[in-house]
């Protein structure tokens, strides 16, 4: 993965830290975007409401819906949150 980034990196003349900041860009959207429970319409609608371009969203989007299920389940078992569980006759 690392490589690939590298690779487009170096192609759009990006800097290390330009690199790094889309990277965290495109992982916060992703991560916040299953975290809400956003279908891939609604996700493509606001990324391109935001300004990206139809092409950059609709890619993205396919990305996001083509792995939303092990994403979820991901955020679900790396969440804080404690499942509700019956009360206790305490």
């Amino acid at each position: 993965m690392y490589d690939v980034v590298t690779k487009l990196s170096n192609d759009a003349k990006f800097s290390e830290e330009g690199s790094r900041a889309a990277v965290a860009a495109v992982r916060w959207v992703v991560g916040s975007a299953a975290g809400a429970a956003v279908t891939p319409a609604v996700l493509d609608s606001e990324l391109q409401q935001l300004g990206l371009p139809k092409e950059h969203a609709a890619a993205l989007t396919r990305v996001y819906a083509d792995h939303l299920p092990r994403l979820a389940l991901h955020l679900q078992q790396a969440s804080l949150k404690e499942c509700p569980t019956e009360p206790s006759n305490a």
